[in-house]
């Protein structure tokens, strides 16, 4: 059999010892927060730092929406005294939280479970 140390891979560790079986990553344990999409299983919006824009406006936003409903500078998500919350930008058609739109340009407090919609794009926000 090969042997395979463990390391790391992309942050990840690596932990194989028989080179029959297929190499298993393990995530580290640090919780980072994140929107999931609700229509797009692959599509997650990392929130790994303290405060993201989103949007579809590439080269301005911190993640790309590609959807013409969904404004330039759409929203942004921050952390403050390990509370979250999302700002409508200004958007033409509005930031939801649980179903309820937000006041532009108002920090809206959002906890984990919460429905977050962008336009009509929906996500999971979770912690």
């Amino acid at each position: 059999p090969i042997k395979v140390k463990t390391g790391e891979f992309f942050g990840s560790e690596i932990k194989n010892t028989d080179s029959c079986r297929t190499m298993v990553l393990q995530g580290r344990t640090a919780n980072v927060p994140y929107l999931q999409s609700l229509k797009n299983p692959a599509e997650r919006i990392i929130i790994d730092k303290s405060s993201i824009l989103v949007g579809r406006l590439a080269g301005s936003v911190d993640y790309v929406i590609d959807n013409n409903a969904v404004g330039k500078m759409h929203a942004e998500i921050l952390k403050k005294d390990e509370q979250f919350y999302i700002i409508d930008l200004n958007s033409v058609n509005g930031t939801f939280v649980n179903g309820e739109r937000i006041v532009c340009n108002t920090e809206t407090i959002i906890k984990n479970g919460d429905k977050i919609t962008l336009a009509n794009e929906a996500y999971t926000f979770t912690v």
